[in-house]
């Protein structure tokens, strides 16, 4: 049992350790994934660690409680940094009066927290059929009773100009 809290809490040290590497040289870049597993799971991977450093204590292992409670606050501590809140990122980005000038309906389609235990529902797709998207040349341009989609077509007749339809 101690090879398994030993194993675990290497396992849960090597993926909590992987968020605070930067990966610089296209040789590393195999690394790359297991970053992404860090860093997605590092929630889990902090919890899975202090579980290996409990395991390790309650069976006596020392090395898998020490590295099981580094694994543990390596991935707390990236979990932080990522959840904290940055109220004065969208203050310097777009200044300090960028609350009154969204608007409180899109202020309220904002997001409220960092993170959440679930994903917010996503708006219903606009859905638009039989739209004229292109025109044959010579045949000129849909009709003005098509009703506007947004799109853009390319018109190669007309000396290359987007034309919105």
């Amino acid at each position: 049992m101690k090879n398994l809290c030993i194993g675990l809490s290497i396992v849960s040290l090597l993926f909590a350790a992987l968020p605070w590497i930067r990966i610089q040289s296209r040789a590393a870049l195999f690394v790359l994934l297991f970053n992404f597993f860090g860093t997605a799971w590092a929630h889990y991977v902090a919890l899975v660690g202090a579980v290996a450093a409990l395991l390790g204590l309650a069976f006596g292992s020392v090395l898998a409680f020490i590295v099981g409670l580094v694994a543990c606050v390596l991935a707390a501590s990236h979990v932080h940094a990522v959840t904290v809140p940055h109220d004065d990122a969208l203050a310097r980005g777009l200044g300090g009066d960028w609350r009154k000038r969204i608007g409180t309906e899109a202020e309220r389609k904002m997001l409220q927290h960092r993170w959440s235990w679930r994903v917010p529902s996503a708006p219903a797709a606009e859905v638009t059929r039989d739209v004229a998207f292109a025109t044959v040349s010579g045949a000129g341009r849909p009709s003005r009773s098509s009703p506007r989609t947004r799109l853009a077509t390319w018109n190669c007749t007309r000396f290359m100009r987007l034309e919105a339809c």
